[in-house]
């Protein structure tokens, strides 16, 4: 967990050196030209990871009532600019027959149709609010769901048995492989 005092900037430069294999901050003072251009492309897939979780923050306050015009006066935009940048993404998702759409879901039931699916092969792959994509498999998946604002960290999860699977604001699906079919 951040220090009240630590920026946002240095969290996420901390996970950009993180990325990069640089434990030590120190260590960031000498980077070669290779290493400087991966910290472009590091930082390219952050800024995209992060405006997908914007885009699933205003899905969720879309969901809950919350009008484009106070999404709006909290970005500093109109309401229409509000709707133009948010109000028509969805997922982008392969046309492959063995990946299919979920949903629509709701909050209270969307894990127990994902577990549901998972025992018939099912493996969540994304998630957005009301919506999940599963891929077909040979395994059944049990599936997960938490809240990244919790104190419990992602990275705490024992790795060798749950798998992030889906991340959408503001939660973190997780699927465990049960075994084949």
């Amino acid at each position: 967990m951040a220090t009240n005092d630590e920026s946002l900037a240095a969290i996420l430069a901390r996970i950009g050196l993180q990325r990069l294999g640089i434990e030590n901050p120190d260590e960031s003072q000498g980077l070669d030209a290779s290493q400087l251009v991966r910290s472009v492309v590091v930082l390219d897939s952050m800024r995209a990871e992060i405006l997908r979780l914007q885009q699933d923050a205003v899905q969720a306050a879309r969901a809950q009532g919350v009008p484009w015009s106070l999404l709006g006066d909290a970005m500093g935009i109109s309401r229409q600019a509000m709707q133009q940048r948010f109000g028509k993404e969805g997922l982008k998702l392969s046309s492959d027959s063995a990946r299919v759409m979920l949903g629509p879901t709701t909050r209270g039931d969307e894990v127990n149709i994902l577990e549901a699916a998972g025992l018939l092969g099912w493996k969540l792959r994304a998630s957005r609010h009301g919506e999940h994509s599963v891929e077909m498999t040979d395994r059944k998946w049990s599936v997960r769901r938490d809240s990244m604002l919790s104190l419990r960290r992602v990275e705490q999860k024992s790795s060798r048995e749950w798998e992030v699977a889906a991340v959408r604001f503001p939660d973190v699906f997780y699927v465990k492989d049960q075994g084949g079919l």
